[in-house]
């Protein structure tokens, strides 16, 4: 059944994507799911990232509610990937502006940057987070 759904994951139609990652994200929770299957599904989600954000936001919170997912429950399995997990990860969220979207992401980004080994990701990392800060709640005149 996983890999059935990572190949949705590569057609990536908008429809059925939601339904997709709330699949994988149920058969992530299952004793029987191969740790090894989490890096191949989070490669595949990074196949997705050039066209991510043109999928409505309630598509893209399905997808990083899996990845979070995935760091929760298989988070040795990720870090073996290291740095194609963070670039992916990074290159994922570039456009994002959701603000649902970005509480799960740095939930994520908390989660590679304390636990990760970040080196040679530094800057990248940085320029994630940063662009979103200083917060402002003016209204636009």
């Amino acid at each position: 059944m996983v890999k059935y759904l990572e190949a949705r994951l590569e057609t990536a139609h908008v429809a059925g994507l939601r339904e997709t990652a709330i699949g994988l994200r149920a058969l992530a929770s299952m004793m029987r799911f191969d740790t090894n299957e989490a890096a191949a599904v989070s490669g595949k989600i990074f196949l997705i990232s050039g066209r991510f954000n043109e999928y409505p936001a309630s598509v893209r919170i399905e997808i990083y509610k899996l990845l979070d997912h995935l760091v929760d429950k298989h988070r040795i399995t990720l870090k073996l990937s290291g740095g194609d997990f963070i670039t992916g990860m990074l290159s994922l969220a570039e456009l994002e502006k959701d603000p649902r979207n970005l509480m799960v992401y740095f939930s994520i980004l908390l989660v590679i940057l304390t636990e990760w080994n970040i080196k040679n990701h530094e800057k990248e990392l940085w320029e994630a987070v940063c662009k979103y800060f200083p917060i402002t709640f003016k209204l636009p005149y």
